[in-house]
């Protein structure tokens, strides 16, 4: 009983070869609908040395932390499980349920992280005598166990576990199904309240059933989901809820399953008094249908969505998604009138539900999967899955709701060189952080997984002083704060005649000096640059401008060399004279008159220092006695 209730099966080459992959590439537009650079980085190369590996599931709490969870085949060919972790910079990759997994058929279903200090891994193994159990991986903060869960159910050993959900520090749920000797598959659910788990049949009936999704709004309040078989051999969707104490079944979608073939595929609660559920059901005519409910504390609506598109008839809701009671989306597939399999997306907003069809212009090949669905405001939605194009293969696409409509991309196609491509897993926390599993095959079948970040920016650069004047010749400390990470922070400066050593700014004339720092990128934080800081430079005043010719009684007809002190810089000295027949040339005073000649020196500006003018000296030329 391998039962895939989520997520095609990958095809695994029987020999991969794998490399490390660190690259940036440019993702579509993030909710907020500008371009978002995603940087993703191939993790289980260490532990994949049989070639393959591949992650299922990822859960974020925070931008500094990350789990991501799938298997990897070993050098003797067996497939076991991992976990790779996001702390902020790198990813790293552990093994898990190694213990249990000695039959090496591992497989991951399950990803959710309350908190840094608790998430599970789920899933199954199959253990030595070559039987199936289910099993939940803790993480504590510090380290990983595992262990096998619902084994006191599992009686003829066939469990799996298919979807966790945990809250807090200190509160997990799990879902799956066993194997009851009796009735045949059966689900089950198992809670941890810190310290054990504790196992719960669920839909107790005469008939088969199992649980595929669950979500929990609090410790005290979960909605697991999935679909039970009864006594007649319909079947009906269902949901159970637990209080706290324990778990209390009850069936949905009753009054629209009247072709009794109806299932949850996926359930969110945003609180006990909120929660929504989407899957499918069968109508009179036999004909799957696609529907969406909402819980409101005391009572389920339901609405049939995608109708008008299902025109093949086999439709149905995969994922669901709210933000409040009158914002939500739901992503599922539907059949074309030429029965191929599409993709749509309904958003409610306010009363009524829209739906658009996704990716039917790239699904040439008729065949759709949706993986994950998020909307982190009333223009901010993502649906992530994988289409098969004309040549039937397999691509990867995000679909992206503007708040009017869907914008549909293709994802790794320069990587998807062999033709098997998916986004499988989804984890936003706001626009500007999500996380991705993503998985591609290149020219020679190799698989290949990536654990994908949306780049952020960083918190605003500064560098101070921001604006400020100055002298030539002095310096100023530049100072820089703000930005995020741990890039390292470099300072240029532009202008001429500026200098830069290290913090320390220098000009050696007037001028306008132009300061930036850039903070590099490190995580997921794109590289930020500042606005330029001005340091407006000044020219110095000169020192005293002298004339100094003591003798400045000459007779009518004499020469006077004016001889000049004082000044600075390198500006060349002119003479301006007053006076009746007064003549300059150069420095040279001459008069053929008896009279008066007043002489100002002035040594002109240079880069650092401004002109100066000495005091007016006065020549007096007389007559021949």
């Amino acid at each position: 009983m391998r039962r895939s209730i989520l997520r095609r099966a990958r095809v695994v080459p029987a020999a991969m070869v794998v490399s490390v992959v660190l690259a940036l590439v440019v993702g579509p537009a993030l909710p907020a609908g500008a371009s978002v650079t995603w940087v993703t980085t191939e993790v289980g190369t260490t532990l994949g040395v049989g070639g393959y590996a591949g992650l299922d599931q990822i859960s974020c709490v925070s931008t500094t932390f990350c789990v991501g969870a799938g298997t990897y085949r070993d050098v003797a060919s067996t497939y076991q499980i991992f976990a790779s972790m996001w702390n902020g910079a790198t990813w790293s990759d552990q093994e898990l349920a190694a213990t249990l997994n000695l039959g090496g058929a591992g497989d991951v279903n399950g990803v959710s992280c309350g908190s840094p200090t608790l998430c599970v891994v789920t899933g199954y193994y199959k253990d030595a005598s070559s039987v199936y159990h289910p099993y939940a991986a803790l993480w504590n903060g510090t380290s990983w166990s595992a262990q096998e869960i619902a084994g006191s159910l599992n009686a003829n050993g066939s469990g799996d576990a298919y979807h966790a959900s945990c809250v807090g520090t200190s509160f997990c749920a799990v879902v799956g199904e066993f194997d009851n000797p009796t009735t045949g598959e059966h689900a089950y659910v198992t809670t941890w309240n810190g310290v054990t788990w504790s196992a719960h049949a669920l839909t107790t009936t005469t008939g088969t059933s199992y649980a595929n999704s669950l979500s929990c709004a609090s410790a005290t309040y979960c909605l697991a989901g999935g679909q039970y078989t009864d006594a007649s051999s319909q079947q009906h969707a269902y949901v159970s809820v637990w209080n706290g104490v324990g778990w209390n079944d009850q069936e949905v979608a009753a009054s629209l399953n009247v072709g009794g073939s109806a299932a949850v595929q996926s359930l969110e609660c945003l609180s006990a008094t909120f929660c929504d559920a989407g899957g499918y059901y069968s109508d009179g005519s036999n004909h799957q249908q696609a529907f969406i409910g909402l819980w409101n504390g005391a009572a389920w609506s339901y609405s049939e969505v995608g109708a008008a598109l299902n025109v093949g008839h086999d439709a149905k809701v995969s994922s669901v998604s709210c933000l409040s009671s009158s914002m939500c989306v739901g992503a599922g597939t539907y059949t074309d009138s030429h029965s191929k399999q599409q993709g749509f997306a309904t958003v409610l907003q306010g009363s009524g539900w829209n739906d658009q069809p996704l990716v039917t212009s790239l699904n040439a090949g008729g065949a759709v999967d949706i993986y994950g669905a998020t909307c982190l405001n009333a223009d901010e939605c993502m649906v992530v899955g994988q289409y098969s194009d004309a040549a039937t293969h397999y691509q990867a696409f995000q679909s992206v709701w503007n708040g009017q409509g869907w914008t549909d991309q293709e994802e790794l196609g320069a990587l998807n060189a062999g033709g098997d491509a998916s986004i499988l897993s989804l984890s936003c926390l706001s626009p500007g952080f999500c996380a991705e599993a993503q998985y591609y095959t290149d020219a020679s079948n190799h698989g290949h997984t990536l654990a994908a970040l949306t780049m952020t920016d960083q918190s605003p650069l500064i560098v101070t002083p921001s604006s400020t004047t100055g002298f030539a010749g002095h310096t100023w400390t530049m100072a820089v704060s703000g930005g995020t990470g741990s890039g390292s922070v470099s300072l240029t400066v532009a202008g001429l005649g500026c200098s830069l050593v290290g913090t320390t700014l220098s000009a050696n004339q007037a001028t306008t000096c132009s300061v930036t720092a850039t903070k590099a990128a490190s995580g997921i934080f794109n590289a930020a640059t500042s606005a330029p800081a001005t340091v407006d430079v000044l020219h110095i005043h000169q020192s005293r401008l002298s004339i100094t010719n003591r003798q400045r009684h000459v007779l009518v007809g004499a020469r006077v060399v004016v001889k000049v002190k004082g000044g600075s810089g390198p500006g060349v000295v002119s003479f301006h004279v007053r006076g009746r027949g007064c003549t300059m040339k150069g420095d040279r005073l001459r008069d053929r008159l008896a009279t008066r000649c007043v002489v100002v020196a002035r040594k002109a500006s240079s880069p650092v220092y401004y002109a100066k003018n000495s005091l007016g000296v006065t020549f007096v030329f007389s007559a021949k006695k």
